[in-house]
């Protein structure tokens, strides 16, 4: 309930509150997964391996497109599984669809770092304000 409230925008507080109320009157009627004849074990694994997941996908402020968010959990799942390198070669397979070279042509090339940084024009600026606020109170020196 408390991640629901931190969540809640002002349209959904009152309903936040409703839901607390309801779960307060019927607490004791509200049955688990194991009374109703769901045999659930190892529960606490899923619940501590999350952690991977959540941090790289909610957190700062993170919005994913559904192809990308799709794309990190794979990478995440690889790691997890000491699969990394090997997804990584496969999708930079996948990008990269350049031609085969011949090892003479391949010492030849140059790259230029620049042609590939977007150059973007400074922004202008005002620089430094130089000011003060002053005191309606006495001031002191180190002379006293």
């Amino acid at each position: 309930m408390d991640t629901f409230e931190g969540n809640a925008s002002k349209d959904q507080e009152e309903e936040v509150d409703r839901l607390r109320a309801y779960f307060t009157r019927n607490w004791a009627y509200v049955t688990s997964p194991k009374q109703r004849g769901y045999e659930i074990t190892n529960i606490g694994s899923i619940e501590s391996s999350h952690r991977a997941y959540t941090y790289r996908m909610k957190k700062q402020g993170k919005a994913w497109t559904i192809k990308g968010a799709k794309a990190m959990l794979s990478l995440i799942e690889a790691r997890k599984k000491d699969q990394l390198e090997e997804a990584l070669e496969n999708s930079l397979k996948q990008l990269i669809k350049a031609p085969e070279l011949s090892e003479e042509a391949t010492s030849t090339v140059t790259i230029k770092v620049r042609d590939f940084l977007k150059v973007t024009p400074p922004r202008p600026s005002q620089g430094t304000i130089n000011g003060f606020i002053p005191l309606d109170a006495l001031a002191s020196s180190p002379i006293g």
